[in-house]
């Protein structure tokens, strides 16, 4: 059944861990194979070049010496801050920094009169400011970035995180990208209004192929004291400024358990995935957006939580139907198919409350009268059947008090 398809993600990390893994199920990366062991490491170090960051990573995966001559050439994943065991590979191995890098993650992001204080004693490379760590790599073939700015309520971090947007737009790493996942708070959107920041710092990173935002569901004493029109305001001003061909949005919670009705507008969505609570409730308006599945992470369900219901939890179908006119899949169904369990299942709530408005109350039993309409209402009694052989008019005693068999409605 379509509400099957609805499904429950509990825990963010789990959420967090899988749109930040290499392969992703919907591309189709190149599948390696074991003959191309036997290649020499010329022929196959020129096919690295074609290949992108997925077909690339799945080919180090299928034997030891394949993932010897990627590793002789890229580095799959690296982390800034450096970490103590990259810097003492890099004591060893001092020219490895310029090897170009797949992927990166970004965080714990802090000014460096902050990050002084807590380094002790490590190594000189980690002692240098983050934004050096970033220009002494190679990005040249970097295309999957995940960036997180964690809760804080220092003012001196929040700037120097902007800062940092500011420097990864302006040296053109954004524009490289393929693949983005930022994971922030709802505050953090209030940057991106036409009154404060605007776009500006962050253009390129909201036009890569595809984009991940995961709201944390973390609030901190300044967040509860913002009122939810302020959520709704940046949360609607970001999504219109999204020019992502796949967009993925996963929000922890809502700041209220009300229903807070947003209208998300964008014209360059193909594919929109939706991780929400339940009563997250939005009017979309998108134009180009064909396939749009959404799962719960189980909060605050208007209907039972052990059964929740595509079309009515995260997103309402009447409020996505009219706004969005190429949509084909809906939640993991056709929205054909949607449409004809939908209908089945309105025709079936149809029924039940004619049944019920059709049941009176005889004594300590209920009783259920005739429609009148079906086909078994309209045909007469057969006189052969063991309720009409009952019947007092057929010589019975009439004890059963049963209709026809034949005339059941």
């Amino acid at each position: 059944m379509a509400n099957d398809k609805l499904k429950v993600k509990r825990g963010s990390k789990q959420v967090e861990n899988q749109l930040c893994s290499a392969t992703s199920p919907n591309s189709s990366p190149f599948v390696p194979l074991d003959i191309l062991s036997p290649l020499p490491s010329c022929v196959v170090w020129q096919l690295l070049s074609y290949l992108d960051t997925d077909s690339i990573v799945s080919l180090a995966g299928v034997n030891i010496i394949l993932r010897q001559l990627v590793i002789a050439r890229f580095n799959l994943t690296m982390s800034l801050p450096i970490t103590p065991s990259f810097a003492n590979y890099l004591m060893q191995n001092p020219y490895s920094h310029n090897k170009s890098i797949l992927r990166l993650r970004v965080s714990n992001l802090s000014p460096d009169y902050i990050k002084q204080d807590t380094m002790g004693h490590s190594s000189h490379v980690q002692q240098l400011p983050i934004s050096k760590q970033l220009l002494l790599i190679n990005l040249s073939s970097l295309t999957t970035l995940c960036l997180h700015l964690e809760q804080t309520e220092n003012v001196d971090i929040s700037s120097y995180r902007l800062a940092f947007l500011a420097l990864l737009q302006s040296t053109g790493v954004f524009k490289q990208l393929t693949k983005l996942h930022l994971t922030t708070f709802k505050s953090f959107l209030l940057n991106l209004l036409p009154e404060n920041f605007g776009s500006n710092f962050m253009k390129d990173a909201l036009s890569v192929d595809k984009l991940v935002i995961t709201l944390s569901g973390e609030q901190s004493t300044k967040e509860k004291e913002e009122n939810t029109e302020d959520y709704r305001k940046g949360l609607e001003n970001f999504v219109s400024m999204v020019k992502a061909r796949k967009f993925v949005l996963n929000i922890g919670n809502e700041p209220s358990t009300k229903k807070i009705v947003k209208i998300l507008s964008y014209d360059y969505i193909q594919c929109f995935e939706l991780v929400a609570p339940c009563n997250f409730q939005a009017k979309l308006k998108m134009s180009r957006v064909r396939e749009l599945n959404m799962s719960t992470i189980g909060q605050n369900c208007p209907v039972q939580p052990a059964s929740h219901q595509l079309g009515k939890c995260v997103l309402d179908w009447r409020m996505v139907r009219d706004g969005c006119p190429r949509l084909k899949v809906f939640g993991g169904v056709n929205v054909k198919v949607f449409k004809e369990i939908r209908a089945k299942k309105k025709k079936e709530q149809e029924f039940m409350k004619k049944v019920r408005s059709r049941t009176v109350r005889v004594g300590k039993h209920r009783r259920r009268l005739r429609c009148a309409e079906c086909e078994g209402c309209k045909k007469s009694n057969c006189g052969k059947c063991r309720n009409c052989k009952d019947m007092k008019m057929f010589g019975g005693k009439g004890t059963g008090r049963q209709a026809c068999e034949g005339r059941k409605c």
